[in-house]
């Protein structure tokens, strides 16, 4: 392998775009979390973790707007994340594409190259459901592969998302959230 390639959250919001307005925005606790790194079905409980709360904030970068799940190590760490507006902080879930009536989705993708551009690695596929009270986020991983890095030496966002839709997922991460309180 000659690189590792970490693509995703600014990558997939270059290619993407619209209304990520969301009622789901605000601050909440962890309350549950489980993990299957062998089956795309839900696992056991590896809850608690370090992370314990999580914001959801709508973010524009350069005028892509997503819906941005932020991991904090408490409450008091996602209110003081959430209140700086001149940050867009990363550190989790990225929802670019969706509604809070059909839910949101979105993805990031991390891999390698061979000597030849090859790409492959993990897709990470991610979605949000819920209402304003709690809300679940589910990563499914897909294993990616079968196309070649750009001109830049970077595998494409758009071509590892276009693999993961044909791909099998092979582990799934459940994260269920409470709301506590609105964003500062």
């Amino acid at each position: 392998m000659r690189k590792t390639l970490l693509v995703g959250a600014f990558a997939a919001l270059g290619a993407c775009g619209g209304d990520s307005g969301s009622a789901l925005q605000g601050i909440y606790s962890i309350v549950g979390w489980t993990e299957n790194t062998a089956a795309c079905t839900e696992g056991a409980s590896i809850f608690p973790q370090s992370d314990t709360a999580l914001y959801i904030k709508n973010e524009n970068f350069l005028g892509t707007k997503f819906l941005n799940g932020m991991l904090c190590t408490d409450l008091a760490e996602c209110e003081e994340l959430a209140a700086d507006d001149d940050t867009i902080h990363l550190g989790g879930f990225y929802f670019e594409d969706g509604n809070d009536d059909d839910g949101w989705t979105g993805g990031s993708f991390f891999g390698t190259t061979d000597d030849q551009g090859n790409c492959m690695g993990d897709f990470f596929e991610y979605s949000l459901g819920g209402t304003n009270d709690g809300a679940v986020i589910e990563t499914r991983t897909i294993p990616v592969d079968g196309f070649q890095e750009d001109a830049d030496g970077f595998c494409p966002y758009e071509d590892a998302k276009a693999a993961a839709r044909d791909g099998t997922c092979v582990a799934l991460e459940v994260v269920t959230v409470t709301f506590e309180s609105e964003l500062p």
